[in-house]
């Protein structure tokens, strides 16, 4: 998990978390990135602090907080078995 490789896709300077960073609504996001990593969309409690994570990180930290999005999917135990 901490392999260069899976450091690079988790970044927003990648192509994928760059266009997603650049979707407008956070509910939005949250629903990419979960498609993105673990092929489903996010349950309503997945959904309700993955956009309040956005919220915190604010316009600045937004980025980096889709980057913390990311690594907790890829860390989930279902992304470790299913993939």
């Amino acid at each position: 998990m901490n392999d260069n490789f899976v450091i690079s896709r988790i970044k927003v300077k990648s192509p994928k978390l760059a266009a997603i960073a650049q979707i407008g609504s956070h509910e939005a996001a949250v629903d990419e990135v979960y498609l993105t990593f673990l092929s489903r969309l996010p349950s309503a409690a997945e959904k309700t602090a993955g956009v309040a994570a956005l919220v915190r990180g604010g316009v600045n930290g937004r980025a980096s907080a889709i980057e913390d999005l990311a690594w907790a999917c890829i860390n989930k135990v279902e992304f470790l078995y299913s993939y």
